[in-house]
């Protein structure tokens, strides 16, 4: 009996000091919830709650726009808007950046009918994009300038200005609105 119990120990020690260390890494599970590089999202949902769902064929990544932070689970919360293909890409590499600089402002002009009153005008423009929330900005005497956004714990708006009652309409916003600004010059 001794003698197997000692034939099962150095068997066993034999293997154990043979075989691999094992060895565990401290990786944080929320690096699995970004997506890498090579992820190319088909379709991009916009939520109220502020999250954007990236999704593939087989593939789901959440970004949570009030944290700037990918999420590991999706939210449930109404869709206010949906982002195919190129245009889910481009929200997707909108996102990277974590650091805003003034370069990064983009600008783009629109018109209004001059029977339009400018609230009214940029409050159905942005509801109709999925940014309901809208908001007026202090501004010169000559100016009115109003910002819409999916909810108010988001950091970031789509801007409107409007100078000396003209009909001429100024936008100015962040890469990421690029999507939401097409869609807006093209009605």
């Amino acid at each position: 009996m001794f003698r197997s119990f000692s034939l099962f120990f150095i068997l066993f020690w034999g293997l154990s000091t043979c075989s691999p260390s094992m060895t565990t890494t401290n990786i944080s599970p929320k690096k699995y919830c970004e997506p890498g590089d090579g992820f190319l999202p088909s379709l991009a949902t916009v939520t109220l709650a502020g999250q954007v769902i990236f999704e593939s064929k087989n593939k789901e990544y959440y970004f949570d726009l009030p944290s700037s932070n990918w999420q590991c689970e999706k939210l449930q919360s109404p869709t206010v808007n949906k982002f195919k293909s190129t245009n889910a890409q481009d929200l997707k590499r909108s996102l990277r950046k974590k650091d805003i600089s003034r370069e990064d402002i983009l600008i783009a002009r629109t018109e209004m009918s001059s029977r339009e009153n400018f609230q009214a005008f940029v409050s159905s423009k942005c509801a109709s994009e999925g940014l309901p929330y809208l908001f007026e900005v202090s501004a010169p005497r000559d100016q009115q300038i109003y910002g819409c956004q999916i909810n108010p714990q988001i950091t970031s708006a789509l801007m409107w200005k409007r100078t000396n009652n003209s009909q001429d309409i100024e936008l100015a916003y962040l890469p990421f609105y690029q999507p939401f600004v097409d869609r807006i010059l093209k009605n």
